[in-house]
C-alpha cells in the first residue's frame, strides 16, 4: 500500500470515525406552566370521553353534514394547504438526499485542432501527433460529504420539523373550516327562526295600525297613536330587512366554504331545533397539547429552529469530502471501450474555515434569536390556546343561564298573552290590550331564538378552542438526529 492510498484510507476511517458527532442542541418542547382544570369547568364537560373527528355529526343535521363533506372536497384553502404539504414533503426528501453520494454520468466528445507555432506546434510539425484530433470521454463522476459534524443531520432535522408543521398548519385550516361552515350554517338557522318571529310581529303590528287607524277615524284615538304604530310597524319592517340580508351573507360565506359560486348557491329556509345544542367535553388543559394543531405547527417551527442552530455551528468546523472519477478516454472511438482507455482518480478534499470576517459567528447569532423567537411564539400560542378555550367555557355556561332566564320571561309573556286573549274575549278590555301582550310575547320568543343560535355557535367555538375531534389523540410529532418521525416507529 502505497503512501497515497494509506493516506486515503485514514481520511476515510476517521472521517466515519467523526460520522457520530452532532454539534447543537437536541430540541426539547419549552417548558411551559399548564392549569390543573378550566375555570368554568363542570363536570360533564370533564369528562374523558372522545369527541368524533367529524364532530358536527353530533349535531344530528344532514343538511349541516352534507355542507361539511362539500367544503372538505372542494374548499379551496384546504386544497392549498394540502399542496403545501405535498411540497415540504418533497423538500425533506431533497434534504435527505445529501446523505447519499451524488453520481452523475458524463459524456462528451470533443474535436481540435494544435497550432504549429504553438507549444506543441514542433510536435505536431515532427508528426508525432497530429495537428487534428477527435477526444471521446464518458466517465462517472462523483462526490460524498462526509457528516462529521452532523450538519447534514440537523438540516434534515430542520426540514422535517418544517414538513409536521406544515402537516399541522393543514390541520388547522381544516378545523377552521368545518367550524367556520358549523358556525355559519347554525347563524343562518338562526336567523330563519328569528325570520319567522319578525314576520309574525310584523302582522301584529299591522293589525295594530290599522286598529289604531280605525279609532283614530271615528275619533276615538289620537294621531300619536297612529304615529306610534306606524314607527312600531317601520322598525320591525326594518329588523326584518336586516335579518334576511344578514341571511343573504351567510349563505353567500357557506358558498365561498363549500367551493361554490354564491350566485348558485342556496339552502330552503329551515329555522332552528328549539333543543338545546349537546354537551362538549372539555377533557383538561394538558391534553391541549395533543389537539390543538397550532400549538403542534408552533412545536415544529421551534424544533426546526434549535436544528438550524447545529447547522450554523458546523459551519466552524472542517468539512471533507470525497471526490472522483472513473471511465474511458481516447482519441479513437475504436478504441474508447478498451481496458487501456481506462481513466480514473479519487482524493479527499478538506476545507477548514479560517477567515470569513465574521459571517459564520453573525449566522450563529441569527439562528439562535431565531429559535428564541420560536420558542416565544410556542408559548404564546399555548396562552392563546388556554384563553380560547376559557372564553369559549364561560360563553357556554353563560348563554346557558341566560336561556333559562328568557325561558322564564317567555313562559310569563305567553300567560299573560293568553290572560288578555282571554279577557278581550269577555270584552272586558280593548283589542290594544292584547296587541301589547302579544308584541311583548314575541320580543320574548325572539330573544330566545337568539340566544339559542348563540349557544349552537359558542359549542362550535369550544369544540374549534379544544382542536376538534380527539378520537385518536396524535403525539406530537418528535425528530431524531436522522430526521426520521421517531413518534411512529
Amino acid at each position: 500500500m502505497n503512501g497515497i492510498t494509506l493516506s486515503l484510507v485514514l481520511v476515510v476511517a476517521a472521517a466515519f470515525l467523526l460520522g457520530g458527532c452532532v454539534v447543537g442542541p437536541n430540541f426539547q418542547p419549552p417548558a411551559s406552566a399548564s392549569p390543573a382544570k378550566w375555570r368554568d369547568q363542570d363536570q360533564a364537560t370533564a369528562s374523558p370521553q372522545p369527541l368524533a373527528t367529524n364532530w358536527w355529526a353530533m349535531f344530528g343535521d344532514e343538511t349541516l353534514d352534507d355542507l361539511q363533506q362539500r367544503a372538505l372536497a372542494a374548499n379551496q384553502d384546504l386544497r392549498k394547504a394540502v399542496a403545501r404539504v405535498d411540497e415540504n414533503r418533497a423538500s425533506l426528501r431533497a434534504a435527505k438526499s445529501a446523505r447519499y453520494p451524488a453520481l452523475n454520468l458524463n459524456q462528451s466528445y470533443e474535436r481540435n485542432r494544435s497550432s504549429e507555432t504553438g507549444s506543441q506546434g514542433g510536435i505536431a510539425a515532427g508528426g508525432l501527433i497530429p495537428l487534428e484530433q477527435d477526444r471521446l470521454r464518458t466517465t462517472i463522476d462523483g462526490g460524498y460529504e462526509f457528516d462529521l459534524w452532523g450538519k447534514v443531520r440537523r438540516t434534515v432535522e430542520s426540514a422535517a420539523a418544517q414538513s409536521a408543521a406544515v402537516e399541522a398548519a393543514r390541520d388547522t385550516v381544516l378545523l377552521n373550516l368545518t367550524a367556520e361552515v358549523a358556525g355559519n350554517y347554525f347563524n343562518l338557522r338562526s336567523l330563519d327562526a328569528e325570520i319567522v318571529v319578525l314576520e309574525r310581529t310584523l302582522v301584529l303590528r299591522e293589525k295594530a295600525l290599522a286598529v289604531n287607524q280605525s279609532r283614530f277615524d271615528t275619533g276615538v284615538a289620537l294621531p300619536a297613536d297612529v304615529s306610534r304604530a306606524e314607527t312600531e310597524l317601520a322598525n320591525v319592517q326594518s329588523d326584518l330587512s336586516e335579518a334576511r340580508r344578514r341571511r343573504v351573507l351567510f349563505l353567500n360565506g357557506l358558498a365561498v366554504l363549500c367551493g361554490e359560486p354564491a350566485s348558485t348557491f342556496n339552502l330552503e329556509a329551515k329555522p332552528l331545533a328549539s333543543a338545546p345544542p349537546p354537551e362538549v367535553p372539555a377533557g383538561l388543559p394538558s391534553e391541549l397539547l395533543l389537539r390543538r394543531p397550532d400549538v403542534a405547527e408552533a412545536e415544529q417551527l421551534a424544533a426546526g429552529r434549535c436544528a438550524e442552530i447545529g447547522v450554523a455551528k458546523a459551519a466552524f468546523l472542517p468539512s471533507v469530502k470525497l471526490t472522483g472519477y472513473a471511465g474511458l478516454e481516447s482519441l479513437e472511438l475504436k478504441d474508447l471501450f478498451t481496458w487501456e482507455s481506462r481513466i480514473w482518480a479519487v482524493g479527499p478534499n478538506v476545507s477548514l474555515p479560517i477567515f470569513s470576517g465574521g459571517k459564520n459567528r453573525a449566522n450563529l447569532k441569527v439562528a439562535e434569536a431565531r429559535y428564541e423567537q420560536a420558542v416565544a411564539s410556542y408559548r404564546q400560542s399555548l396562552l392563546g390556546a388556554f384563553r380560547d378555550v376559557e372564553n369559549a367555557l364561560a360563553n357556554t355556561r353563560a348563554y346557558a343561564e341566560q336561556a333559562a332566564a328568557l325561558r322564564r320571561a317567555e313562559d310569563s309573556a305567553r300567560r299573560t298573552a293568553g290572560y288578555f286573549d282571554q279577557r278581550l274575549q269577555g270584552g272586558m278590555i280593548a283589542y290594544l290590550d292584547v296587541v301589547e301582550a302579544q308584541r311583548t310575547l314575541l320580543q320574548a320568543e325572539r330573544a330566545s331564538v337568539q340566544n339559542l343560535g348563540a349557544r349552537y355557535t359558542a359549542s362550535v367555538e369550544l369544540i374549534k378552542s379544544l382542536g376538534g375531534g380527539w378520537q385518536a389523540a396524535v403525539p406530537t410529532l418528535r425528530i431524531d438526529n436522522e430526521g426520521e418521525d421517531v413518534a411512529n416507529k
